[in-house]
């Protein structure tokens, strides 16, 4: 599928009018997806209310500083003056020059963190559209929230409410972000760890699922990192640096590969655990242990949220003593990444 302008950036129009209920969209830096995002909110479709979320406070608060306000090129290219002022617990964001009949700015929409929400209450929103969560992989200096994924569902359900029940279309969230970690939080939540292995193993750039309202994009083979690879800092950075492999290549960097990997027998181990998309097997005979996205038998399970995250940590945290002594394999790179993610590394 054709995901790109004639330009190079993404067509976020043509993407986001896919009416996927849950929208993921990551690629490399600068590539479209943030710019295309708010243009489409305040420019293409103006006057539909949105909430515009990040992770934390302290990153909506930054955002308000005139020089990071993430509608400064819109503004340039459109001659428009959204900004951003602070609301109670959210940003209003305004049109400085559009007032309204009482000589207000026109509002355009709301900041919020994520964090908010979880302090809310009976929060009327019937007036948002859509959620757009930008930048919701964390970068590996970045602290993890804890029950964050919950956070995120608790918040998208506080907004849409009982739609649906009374034939409206639900509140459409858009997850966007950089390549930082294939097993965050919220694709190990969503189970969606492997189809996005397999989609860059395949070079497939997006994946459909109707039934779950589910839409991933992909920005594999973006042309605007092509040409970004020619630019200074990437040539001084080196093309094999973790930086510009996540910048340019939409490689999820920060993830190591273990030299364990391949695939083995099942019928030689027993299953022990299952942890959402993986199964951790004990060889019948030997001291090795195997992690695969294959179940067999009735082991014990646990879910994906944070709670059953540490229930499983607690129990099985010899396991972990194993991998650090090199007798844990990995059936492929995505056993290994959720594996280490849910030990907190």
């Amino acid at each position: 599928m054709n995901i790109y302008q004639e330009s190079g950036f993404l067509d976020y129009n043509r993407i986001i009018k896919m009416n996927y209920p849950l929208t993921i969209i990551y690629g490399g830096r600068g590539t479209g997806k943030t710019y295309g995002a708010l243009k489409y909110q305040v420019i293409d479709q103006d006057g539909e209310p949105f909430i515009y979320m990040r992770r934390t406070a302290q990153q909506l608060k930054a955002i308000k500083k005139p020089e990071l306000n993430p509608f400064g090129s819109i503004n340039l290219d459109f001659g428009r003056n959204v900004e951003l002022r602070s609301a109670d617990d959210f940003i209003r964001i305004q049109d400085g020059d559009d007032v309204d009949d009482d000589g207000n700015p026109v509002l355009l929409g709301y900041g919020a963190a994520l964090s908010t929400f979880a302090n809310l209450r009976g929060f009327g929103a019937e007036w948002v559209k859509r959620i757009v969560y930008d930048e919701f992989i964390p970068e590996k200096h970045e602290k993890k929230i804890k029950y964050e994924a919950e956070a995120l569902w608790n918040a998208w359900e506080t907004i849409n409410r009982n739609r649906e029940l009374k034939d409206l279309p639900p509140v459409q969230l858009v997850l966007l972000s950089n390549s930082n970690e294939l097993a965050n939080s919220i694709f190990m939540y969503l189970g969606i760890v492997e189809i996005c292995r397999r989609m860059r193993e395949t070079g497939a750039n997006v994946y459909q699922n109707k039934n779950r309202g589910l839409l991933i994009v992909d920005m594999i083979d973006s042309p605007i990192s092509k040409r970004k690879a020619e630019t200074a800092i990437y040539k001084a950075v080196g093309s094999g640096s973790e930086f510009a492999k996540m910048a340019l290549e939409n490689e999820f960097a920060y993830d190591d590969i273990s030299e364990t990997i391949g695939s083995k027998r099942l019928k030689d181990y027993k299953p022990i655990v299952t942890v959402g998309e993986i199964t951790i097997y004990k060889h019948k005979s030997e001291k090795e242990w195997y992690v695969s996205p294959h179940r067999s038998g009735a082991p014990v399970t646990f879910g994906t949220g944070e709670t059953d995250r540490k229930r499983f940590v607690k129990k099985y945290w010899m396991i972990y003593n194993r991998h650090l002594d090199g007798q844990v394999a990995f059936e492929n790179y995505t056993c290994q990444a959720i594996f280490e993610r849910l030990y907190g590394l």
